[in-house]
């Protein structure tokens, strides 16, 4: 089964460093950059808004367990949001190269 990850990053250079130690341990198939998102959160009983970058990682739900602790050693935040949704449904060929890719 697949799964899509939604990371939050400080810029697009730390996004990137993610992208590319989980591609390398072919942990996901795919990593999507979006540049420039409003992130409003409540943090230690205070409402604060910043832009970040969001990272959008295509992978086997299987990888997961060993994404997050990646995740974390790159990532700058004190309480990173990483966060994966198991997909129902995904189209044959996209599976085969998720399963292909991340082996």
């Amino acid at each position: 089964m697949s799964a899509i990850g939604f990371i939050t990053c400080k810029d697009s250079n730390e996004a990137k460093k993610i992208a590319t130690v989980l591609l390398e341990k072919k942990l996901i198939a795919c990593a999507n950059i979006v540049n420039g998102i409003e992130s409003i959160y409540r943090w230690k009983g205070n409402i604060e808004t910043t832009t970040e970058v969001l990272l959008i990682l295509k992978t086997n739900s299987q990888k997961i367990a060993m994404i997050i602790p990646e995740i974390e050693k790159n990532q700058s935040h004190q309480a990173p949001a990483i966060e994966f949704v198991n997909m129902d449904h995904t189209a044959p060929k996209t599976q085969d190269w998720i399963n292909t890719e991340t082996k």
